[in-house]
């Protein structure tokens, strides 16, 4: 889904491939542990008060599912991602 202000509005080629490469770069990341300060959810056998802080990253693919897919595939992707 090609939204306004995109590259191809300015004259430039736009990759049909980018935003599933795009996609799936995200699910990988959500994959991987992410060690910071928020309390998100204990990391377990980690040093005490260190946590698995996966907020910056989810609230990254949400802005990037919202604008390059259709909202009824919102919730999808994003219970997808979380189940990574």
């Amino acid at each position: 889904m090609v939204r306004m202000g995109s590259g191809e509005d300015r004259g430039l080629t736009v990759n049909p491939n980018a935003e599933a490469r795009v996609d799936a770069m995200f699910l990988e990341r959500m994959r991987q542990t992410h060690i910071g300060s928020s309390l998100v959810c204990p990391a377990v056998g980690a040093a005490p008060n260190t946590t698995i802080d996966y907020t910056p990253t989810s609230d990254s693919y949400s802005t990037f599912v919202t604008a390059h897919f259709p909202p009824q595939q919102y919730e999808r992707k994003l219970i997808q991602a979380t189940k990574a």
